[in-house]
């Protein structure tokens, strides 16, 4: 993803618009639920979320998301390989 020098320097692409406003909710929802992310990261992005363009927004959520299910099987599948104390009794 591209940030360009205008939108750094000019954020006023924000576009109040009824759509933008639901892509950016659904962004910001993407955020909220991420396990992998700290507090202090979660406001980093929903910062970012402000000026990014629709496609640059659609692409984070996507991003976050990925990231969130990567790390959701690997910690299932070290779930599945975790010994089990019983057994070693």
């Amino acid at each position: 993803m591209q940030i360009t020098n205008q939108q750094l320097t000019n954020p006023g692409i924000f576009d109040a618009s009824e759509k933008r406003i639901k892509q950016l909710n659904r962004f910001k929802e993407a955020i909220k639920r991420s396990r992998f992310l700290n507090e202090k990261e979660k406001g980093n992005w929903t910062l970012l979320g402000y000026i990014l363009t629709e496609s640059q927004l659609l692409e984070a959520e996507r991003l976050i998301i990925t990231e969130d299910l990567r790390q959701l099987k690997i910690r299932q599948d070290l779930e599945k390989i975790k010994p089990n104390p019983k057994q070693n009794v």
